[in-house]
């Protein structure tokens, strides 16, 4: 399937069905910059996790390290500025989102909408503490944060907290599913209008943002299977994040370099939805 001129014509002829609401130019606004500054985070992730498959000197990193990460390069505390600012704006969409639902289709059903107006809550809240860990760096607190095992062990600490951390695993694999299943339809197509790339570098934008999903689903499923394992056997070192998830990749450096790659492509997706993504009508 080819993203040619005619193909993005018909898409954006039908685009007016996928928005449901309208957003103030500062919402819009926010939602590109914050794009941006995701597809910057992701970039710096599946960089590092490239050079380390190819013993070149990176890293296996989550989010928070890639802010570290960015911190202590070329004028670091500027760029850090930005993405920080980037990831706020992220996280005030998110919170648009959840509330107004701008992007619910007319035939949706009542329970996926609300299914999704959790997940952009659960995504603000998260971007939001990574804003903040942004802003711990750049303030010298030291963006002290606790790991995906110690936050395990505190909910497995009380009574419910295995099923609460089971059934946060059994939603991020959820995800990742949903991830995998955009990658190879045409739904993550449908947001996105005034591609002026013509037919070879439209497919390649396919390509990537195919790519991308697949290498973020493939995480998902990973830290999702991780969080239900650890709540079943009650081990909080069992939860791994982002960073665990591609450390388990290590001993297979294709593997990590494959997947370190497909998040570099999930980067440029961030990016063209930064630029070309609907945003209401």
């Amino acid at each position: 399937m080819e993203l040619t001129s005619d193909a993005l014509s018909s898409s954006n002829s039908s685009s007016s069905s996928v928005p449901s609401g309208k957003v103030s130019d500062g919402v819009e606004m926010a939602a590109r910059i914050g794009y941006a500054a995701k597809g910057v985070v992701y970039a710096v992730i599946g960089g590092l996790a490239v050079k380390e498959a190819f013993g070149s000197g990176g890293d296996v990193t989550g989010s928070r390290e890639a802010l570290q990460e960015i911190a202590s390069g070329p004028f670091g505390t500027v760029l850090l500025g930005f993405v920080t600012a980037g990831l706020a704006a992220y996280a005030i969409w998110r919170l648009v989102q959840a509330a107004v639902d701008p992007d619910g289709g007319a035939d949706d059903s009542d329970g996926k909408r609300w299914a999704q107006r959790l997940f952009y809550l659960f995504s603000a809240v998260v971007y939001g503490f990574l804003t903040w860990y942004g802003i711990s760096i750049l303030t010298g607190s030291g963006g002290g944060s606790s790991s995906s095992g110690q936050q395990t062990q505190g909910l497995l600490a009380h009574t419910w907290g295995a099923w609460l951390v089971g059934i946060a695993g059994v939603a991020i694999i959820a995800r990742g599913g949903w991830q995998l299943w955009k990658a190879y339809t045409d739904r993550f197509r449908k947001k996105i209008r005034r591609f002026d790339l013509g037919p070879v570098r439209g497919r390649w934008v396919l390509r990537a943002s195919r790519i991308g999903l697949t290498a973020r689903g493939v995480v998902f499923g990973i830290i999702g299977v991780s969080l239900v394992y650890a709540a079943l056997t009650r081990d909080p070192s069992n939860a791994q994040g982002t960073e665990g998830a591609l450390g388990l990749l290590v001993g297979t450096p294709w593997l990590l370099g494959a997947v370190g790659a497909g998040l570099c492509c999930y980067a440029v997706y961030q990016w063209v939805k930064a630029r070309y993504r609907i945003i209401g009508l």
